[in-house]
């Protein structure tokens, strides 16, 4: 799976709470650009993305993997609960998009059912 969240405190709490609930590798990426190097690097069956990120955002980065002909699950991640954000991350190809501060409880439900 590969995580790309630019708050390194979340970054690291996520990726604990993902290998503590699922036995998965995680790769870590701050932004779309350094995941976009991790994809290249390594076979990914499972991203999650923030939408707010520097260098390239969540949306621009999804953009990439699709326009690319990637179909790996896109799971989003947004502050942003109000506003064009959400649809802005579907258009741009993400399977789903999850509002922050995650419910824990959901967000394993659906990691689960892509893994």
């Amino acid at each position: 799976m590969l995580l790309v969240e630019d708050d390194r405190l979340l970054q690291r709490v996520t990726a604990r709470l993902l290998e503590k609930h699922f036995d998965i590798t995680i790769k870590l990426a701050s932004n779309g650009i350094e995941a976009l190097e991790a994809m290249a690097e390594t076979p990914i069956d499972l991203i999650v993305t923030d939408y707010f990120m520097p260098e390239m955002n969540g949306r621009d980065f999804i953009r990439r993997v699709r326009g690319d002909g990637n179909e790996t699950p896109i799971l989003a991640l947004t502050a942003a609960t109000i506003g064009e954000e959400q649809e802005d991350l579907i258009q741009a190809g993400a399977n789903m998009v999850l509002a922050k501060p995650i419910d824990l409880q959901r967000f394993c439900e659906v990691i689960q059912l892509t893994l």
